[in-house]
């Protein structure tokens, strides 16, 4: 419950007398006050990714995944802006850089966000046509929205090298440069049948009907059940015995339970020896077999791109690395870093 419209028809229908929420409000307090005050557009609505109670069941307390404040409300309830006003230069406009932008922005810091590709939203813009994360391309096109309602200066095409630095002269660079993929040293990992994730999230009319995905990662078991509700028979192969969720275990039960609603092969357990024509040559416990695959895809992780955060290090007085080129993670972390770095700057 989180679209002002819906909780209205809720009430006016007669259906219920009142509407209470939860995880609408830990996503966005102000969420009554926009809606009363005719901002329904900019409502950063819950995705219902369930990193709050997650998060809650293993470490004791709630936070948001794209609310960075939750649970830190006394540390930033009399923030004020910066005491020095700077000139920010930020590399990536994916999930950290967008929110570094914004945060640093309305700290009264003059921002240019500059990003590789020609939008802002980062490598998650490669699943916009899956159904299931519909709720999170709102968000990443509301925080967008957002950046075009201020002054921030958007460059767009434009990867930030030591020589645009040197050109823009910032007193801070914030690299949010993401991660790439890993991709295993397997035989035939190079083959024409092989597609990575993003590859595949972004033309999934490019797998055959069998597809085995390599990697049980968020990555990998969100994908397999995308192609799976497409109708593709799907196997996913994993080295560790279990799934990996990322720390979240709601997500990793709500997977769980797709993947058996879906008839999705596991292979835990399970370490792929080669890629041929045929499919892949997996050895677990019980020996080896050919898992028969049209197309084999690789999501074996993601590696930071802390190579490329390096070559800026020195080009600004001031640097803060965030997101998935620190470690590649998840939206909760490259959130969180991206607004606290904001936080910092001009302490000094």
């Amino acid at each position: 419950l989180a679209d002002p419209a819906y909780l209205e028809e809720i009430i006016a229908s007669g259906q219920a007398d009142i509407v209470e929420l939860a995880r609408g409000l830990i996503c966005d307090p102000e969420l009554p006050n926009k809606a009363r005050t005719g901002h329904d557009d900019d409502i950063t609505k819950c995705m219902r990714c369930f990193a709050c109670f997650s998060n809650l069941m293993v470490k004791g307390h709630i936070i948001c995944a794209l609310n960075p404040e939750t649970s830190n409300e006394l540390e930033i309830q009399h923030e004020r802006k910066a005491a020095k006003p700077k000139k920010v230069l930020i590399a990536g406009g994916g999930i950290a850089g967008m929110q570094a932008a914004l945060t640093a922005n309305q700290r009264g810091h003059s921002v240019i966000l500059c990003e590789k590709t020609g939008e802002l939203g980062g490598v998650l813009r490669c699943e916009g046509n899956v159904p299931f994360k519909k709720h999170l391309h709102e968000y990443l096109d509301l925080q967008a929205k957002r950046i075009s309602e201020t002054d921030i200066e958007v460059r767009l095409n434009t990867a930030v090298t030591p020589e645009l630095a040197e050109s823009i002269e910032p007193d801070v660079i914030v690299a949010a440069l993401g991660a790439h993929p890993f991709v295993a040293p397997v035989k035939g990992i190079d083959g024409p049948n092989v597609i990575d994730a993003e590859t595949l999230y972004r033309h999934p009319e490019r797998a055959g009907k069998k597809i085995v995905i390599l990697g049980g990662g968020l990555v990998g078991s969100e994908l397999g059940i995308y192609m799976a509700g497409l109708g593709h028979e799907v196997t996913i192969m994993e080295m560790m015995p279990r799934l990996n969720d990322g720390g979240n275990i709601l997500q990793g039960q709500s997977i769980g339970i797709e993947i058996d609603r879906l008839g999705i092969e596991l292979a835990l357990g399970t370490k792929a020896l080669e890629v041929n024509e045929k499919g892949v040559i997996g050895e677990n416990s019980e020996g080896s077999r050919l898992y028969e695959a049209d197309t084999v895809v690789t999501a074996m992780g993601m590696k930071a791109n802390r190579e490329e955060a390096d070559k800026l290090r020195f080009c600004a007085p001031e640097f803060y690395q965030i997101g998935d080129c620190v470690s590649a993670k998840n939206i909760t972390e490259a959130t969180r870093t991206a607004y606290y770095a904001a936080i910092d700057m001009g302490r000094y």
